[in-house]
């Protein structure tokens, strides 16, 4: 059985040898901006200046459906005096998460006896609450997370079964806390705002009529002979582009490279995803810091206005967000600026996205380990 330290040993050449190849020589310098976790400490439960700005933009390959709240079928925002479409965070940390769990779930079933039995014997080491039930789902294939609703105690209750409160993405993005995931919350280190259109809504929103179907014969013929009902939906248009900014907290290398991962392999957005919602991500990029640098919203607003509302085609996006991040980033930040870094996340090898995320397993699980020890220790003052 190796030991914690033996198994970071083992996992950290093959992460180095990933980071390299994504941040280049920038390497040295971004993870002393960034928080390792070797074991688990109470102090990493601490909230830190350590920020990493990722500047993304999402571009429409298909027409989109972004519905929020109320009846609308997609949201305006008024931006350097053009009123614009655009999707809330709440939506795209959807996305990013679901893909970080479509990775998470294919390096489990490929690992079972590997990486994933390691992990397993880690979780004793760390002292978890809950290890042995832990290590058992882990070790005998029967971890998942997700929100699903099941039946309750009493008959014809629904609950909703909790997420798993010890994997990446629980540990990253936020879980609360139920009976099963542990008797606490996980605030989302992961931040951002409202993602903008290049594009005053009068140029790329369209509208288009459909014909209802009928639930029960599957056609548009209803037994009193009438057809379906005509409805009508607000479709933004295929090469749309969408720009904003998320902020990491607190990451440790391999969890950053998760949420890049994540980020890189959000595949459709909004609402009506059968049909609608292909989009594609880029992150032209990255400051590191110890604050939060820039908005979406003002480099939206710089790009809008010297476009007079747009609509600003991709290339022109990717260089404004760029030229954005460089006046926002100061002598003390980093920034790396890489026009086709989602695209080389896109292009990992197997091989390369398992040593990322066993190694953000093992930290999320030493996050984890530190969050309880600073929960158990004894007050002072």
């Amino acid at each position: 059985m190796p030991s914690l330290d033996e198994l970071r040993a083992e996992l950290a050449p093959m992460l180095e040898e990933v980071a390299a190849k994504l941040l280049g020589d920038k390497l040295s310098r971004a993870k002393g901006l960034l928080v390792e976790k070797p074991r688990p400490d109470r102090r990493l439960a601490l909230p830190r200046p350590r920020t990493v700005n990722i500047y993304v933009a999402i571009e429409a390959l298909s027409e989109l459906v972004i519905r929020h709240e109320g009846r609308d079928d997609f949201v305006e925002f008024e931006v350097a005096g053009y009123r614009v479409p655009g999707i809330l965070n709440t939506k795209v940390q959807a996305a990013e998460r679901r893909a970080l769990l479509r990775l998470l779930y294919d390096f489990y079933d490929r690992n079972l006896n590997g990486a994933v039995a390691r992990l397993a014997d880690a979780v004793k080491e760390l002292g978890l609450q809950g290890a042995e039930r832990i290590a058992e789902k882990l070790r005998g294939g029967g971890w998942r997370c997700y929100l699903a609703p099941k039946q309750g105690r009493r008959q014809g209750e629904e609950t909703v079964e909790a997420y798993c409160g010890f994997c990446p993405g629980c540990m990253i993005y936020g879980y609360a806390g139920m009976d099963e995931g542990g008797g606490y919350n996980v605030k989302s280190r992961v931040e951002g705002d409202v993602f903008y259109g290049l594009c005053a809504s009068s140029r790329c929103v369209v509208q288009r009529t459909f014909n209802a179907v009928n639930d029960a014969t599957k056609t548009t013929f209803y037994e009193e002979g009438e057809t379906g009902a005509l409805y009508t939906l607000s479709l933004i248009e295929p090469g749309t582009v969408f720009v904003g900014k998320i902020a990491v907290r607190d990451p440790s290398l391999a969890e950053l490279l998760a949420v890049l991962l994540a980020v890189s392999n959000v595949e459709r957005i909004g609402a009506r995803q059968t049909h609608f919602g292909r989009v594609k991500t880029h992150i032209p990029a990255i400051v590191f810091s110890r604050f939060e640098r820039g908005t979406g919203y003002e480099a939206a607003a710089r790009m809008l206005r010297e476009k007079s509302g747009g609509p600003l085609g991709l290339e022109e996006a990717l260089q404004g967000l760029t030229g954005y991040a460089e006046t926002v980033a100061t002598s003390d930040d980093l920034l790396i600026a890489s026009r086709g870094l989602a695209d080389e996340l896109r292009r990992l090898s197997l091989r390369d996205i398992d040593a990322v995320l066993a190694a953000a397993w093992l930290d999320s699980l030493v996050f984890k380990a530190s969050i309880e020890q600073f929960i158990a220790a004894p007050r002072r003052g």
